[in-house]
């Protein structure tokens, strides 16, 4: 579910038909990008747990307390900076 822009679930016997959409943007925008989640608090702010495959490794990162559109553009970034350090640290 978390690396899909909208997850369906079919009406069934037990349950109604629920269509969820994902609020992560990076999803489609940023290369690699596996989803996670998004998230709101008052104490914790706008926060991101996001996951990448960059240079054939899994970079995960975690953002706490950041604004709400710049925390995309700040994971972006996280995950390019790890996949340049991939590159120079890899033989």
């Amino acid at each position: 579910m978390v690396s899909k822009r909208t997850y369906r679930v079919a009406k069934s016997a037990v349950h109604r038909a629920h269509t969820w959409t994902n609020t992560n943007k990076l999803l489609g925008k940023a290369d690699g990008v596996l989803g996670v989640k998004t998230g709101f608090t008052t104490k914790a702010g706008f926060c991101l747990a996001f996951a990448a495959e960059r240079n054939g490794r899994r970079v995960v990162g975690v953002l706490l307390g950041d604004q709400d559109a710049r925390r995309f553009t700040t994971a972006t970034r996280l995950l390019d900076f790890a996949e340049e350090q991939i590159a120079t640290t890899t033989p």
